[in-house]
C-alpha cells in the first residue's frame, strides 16, 4: 500500500480530501483458507481540481488485488461461473416471451425540462439503452414477437410545416439525439435480424396521468388550487406557441392498429391540428369563470423552441385511424 502525493492524471499535488471510509479489506481477494491473511487498508477518496478526477488516496499491489485469488475471474472460478449463470437464468425467467407477444416501449421522462443537456445520461439510459435491451432480448429469445418503439416529434427538423415520415431528423437536444439513435438502431435490428419492430413518432399528447412536470397539467393544477384572493400568478413563456393537444388513449389505439398490420412499420402519430397554448389557458380558467389574462405572468427570458409544431398524419390515417378526443374533452379528462 502506498499513499499518493499527486493526481494520477494531471500530476498536480493539491489533492482535496473528500471521503474516508476507514480501513477495509481487499474485497476482490478470496482467501483459500481461513488462516490466510487478507490485506487491510484505508479507503479514502481525494479530488484533484485541475483534472476533476475523484480517486483513491492510496495505491495497492495490483498483483495481490488481481492475482490467483481474485474472486471475479470467471475462467478460474467455477463457483463464480455458476453464480453468474444462475443470475442470467433468473433474469430470463422474470418475463417469458412467447411468439405472439407484443412488446411496447413508450417509457421515458419526456418532460419539457429533459431537452436540456443536464439530462444527457438519463435520456441515454431510458431511451437508447432501453431500446437496445428490448430489441436484443426479442432477437435472442422471441424473434416472432412484435415490438413497438415510441419516437417523438422533437426528433424532426421543424420549419413550421407539417411533419411526416419523410421529414429529416435534427438533433436539437440530448433528448432528440437519443430518439434519433433509437430510431436508427430499431431500423438496424429490423433490416439485419428481421425483428418485427414498429416506430410511432408521437406528437404532443396528454392524459389524466400526467405529472406536474408537464405544462398542460401544471396549468390545470394551478387553476384548481388558486384562491381568487391570491396575488400569485402563473409564470409561462410564450403562450402563442402552437402545438397539438392529443389524448394518449387515442394514440394507443393508433399503436394497436399499426402493430397489427405488416405493410407500414413507421408512422407519424398526431392529429395534424395545432392550437396556441392560449386556447388551453382559456379553457382551463373558464372552469373557474376567470379570465386567464388576469392570472398570467410572462417569462421574458424564456427562449421559444419553436413557433409551431404539428404533424401530417396522412399515413396513419390511411390505416383507418382517427383521433376521437378534442381539446376541450381532453381538458375535461385531465381536470
Amino acid at each position: 500500500m502506498e499513499k499518493i502525493n499527486k493526481c494520477r492524471i494531471s500530476g498536480e499535488s493539491n489533492l482535496v480530501d473528500i471521503l474516508s471510509l476507514g480501513e477495509q479489506y481487499l474485497t476482490g481477494v478470496f482467501p483459500s483458507s481461513k488462516q490466510e491473511k487478507v490485506t487491510k487498508g484505508p479507503l479514502d477518496l481525494v479530488w484533484a481540481k485541475q483534472s476533476g478526477l475523484l480517486q483513491l488516496k492510496h495505491s495497492y499491489d495490483l498483483g495481490e488485488m488481481y492475482g490467483d485469488n481474485y474472486g471475479y475471474r470467471s475462467g478460474l472460478n467455477s463457483s463464480m461461473v455458476e453464480h453468474l449463470t444462475n443470475k442470467i437464468t433468473s433474469l430470463e425467467n422474470l418475463v417469458e416471451l412467447n411468439p405472439n407477444d407484443i412488446v411496447i416501449d413508450i417509457g421515458s421522462n419526456d418532460a419539457t425540462s429533459n431537452v436540456s443537456h443536464e439530462f444527457l445520461f438519463e435520456n441515454h439510459s431510458s431511451i437508447s439503452l432501453g431500446t437496445i435491451n428490448i430489441l436484443e432480448s426479442v432477437k435472442t429469445y422471441s424473434k416472432e414477437s412484435k415490438v413497438f418503439i415510441a419516437g417523438s416529434a422533437e426528433q424532426f427538423e421543424n420549419n413550421g410545416e407539417p411533419i411526416n415520415e419523410s421529414s429529416p431528423f435534427k438533433a436539437n437536444s440530448s433528448y432528440s439525439a437519443e430518439r434519433i439513435y433509437s430510431t436508427h438502431i430499431s431500423r438496424y435490428f429490423r433490416g439485419k435480424y428481421n425483428v418485427q419492430v414498429y416506430l410511432g413518432f408521437f406528437f404532443h399528447h396528454d392524459s389524466p396521468f400526467r405529472s406536474n412536470n408537464h405544462l398542460n397539467q401544471r396549468i390545470i393544477n394551478f387553476v384548481k388550487d388558486l384562491s381568487v384572493e391570491s396575488k400569485v400568478k402563473f409564470r409561462i413563456g410564450d403562450y402563442n406557441i402552437q402545438k397539438e393537444f392529443n389524448y394518449s388513449g387515442d394514440f394507443m389505439e393508433a399503436v394497436w392498429l399499426l402493430i397489427n398490420q405488416n405493410k407500414i412499420h413507421e408512422a407519424v402519430i398526431g392529429s395534424g391540428k395545432p392550437y396556441p397554448i392560449s386556447d388551453w389557458l382559456e379553457l382551463a380558467f373558464a372552469k373557474r369563470n376567470l379570465d386567464w389574462r388576469d392570472w398570467i405572468e410572462v417569462d421574458k427570458e424564456y427562449q421559444i423552441p419553436y413557433e409551431k409544431l404539428f404533424s401530417d398524419p396522412s399515413l396513419m390515417k390511411s390505416l383507418g385511424w382517427e383521433p376521437k378526443t378534442g381539446v376541450a374533452e381532453l381538458l375535461n379528462l385531465m381536470y
